[in-house]
């Protein structure tokens, strides 16, 4: 028997109000990440943002899957912070 594959697709709108959308969530997201205390957490926004980018590039259709595959990779990245301000809480954030 041979097996069928069923695609759910996501459908969007043509709107003027989605690229507006589309800005303020990467500015919430990824921008936000560049401007925090601590010190490693641009790495996580440069991952966050390097995903977002070929995400958007080369799986534009399965778009929110694969950046939630993407996400849980660069999850990682959020323990190896954790860990180092555990083991050195001197360098929790930049000097004020």
């Amino acid at each position: 028997m041979r097996s069928k594959r069923i695609y759910l697709y996501v459908f969007i709108p043509s709107s003027p109000v989605l690229p507006i959308a589309n800005v303020l969530y990467l500015l919430t997201t990824v921008i936000s990440l560049f401007i925090s205390s601590v010190k490693r957490m641009t790495l996580f926004g440069l991952g966050v943002f390097m995903s977002l980018v070929i995400t958007q590039i080369f799986f534009t259709q399965f778009r929110i899957s694969v950046w939630c595959f993407f996400a849980a990779i660069i999850s990682s990245v959020i323990l190896l912070i954790i860990s180092t301000l555990n083991a050195n809480p001197g360098i929790k954030s930049t000097p004020s």
